[in-house]
């Protein structure tokens, strides 16, 4: 139960919440108040560090750092589309577009913010917390497998359908 509740869930889990929160706090205070990499950029980072000596481990955290972004790409189709068409329509600069259209996707990922936070590791530090004292951590294990892969594909689904309804907002 281990193998699979932390890799194929924990992991999977937590990227996507903390990617949510980079999309929210993007449109809420701007490229610099947000953590929201993308896979294109790392990837520059990794070639322009190719055939550089002394420089491992920034090669290899900008290497993994990728693989994550990458990750949290593949698993947004629709937010991709709506980012491609925000750029391609206000540019690169999050304060082009239009205050209303940011407040109109912020209302809707709001709801949203609690689950990211769920999703990460307080609530599973303290339930392991429970469960060990309770001398029975592998109900843990079940937990992170059914309640916590339930909330991730909630959330997974409510924020693509958001996303796919700002974009045809864009295009109407």
């Amino acid at each position: 139960l281990a193998a699979p509740a932390g890799i194929v869930c924990h992991s999977q889990q937590s990227s996507l919440a903390d990617y949510y929160r980079q999309i929210h706090l993007y449109f809420l205070k701007g490229k610099a108040g947000s953590e929201l990499d993308s896979y294109a950029a790392e990837h520059a980072i990794v070639e322009s560090l190719k055939g550089k000596k002394g420089r491992f481990w920034d090669k290899a955290f900008h290497n993994n750092y990728q693989n994550y972004c990458k990750s949290q790409e593949r698993r947004t189709p629709e937010f991709q589309k709506l980012q491609h068409k925000l750029t391609e329509r206000y540019g690169q600069n999050v304060e082009n577009i239009p205050t209303k259209w940011k407040e109109q996707f912020l209302k809707g990922s709001r709801p949203l913010m609690p689950l990211t936070n769920f999703l990460t590791f307080n609530s599973r530090a303290i339930i392991i917390y429970i469960t060990v004292l309770a001398n029975c951590p592998w109900v843990y294990l079940i937990i992170e497998i059914v309640v916590y892969t339930a909330v991730y594909m909630y959330m997974h689904k409510q924020h693509e359908e958001l996303c796919k309804t700002m974009y045809q907002q864009l295009n109407t």
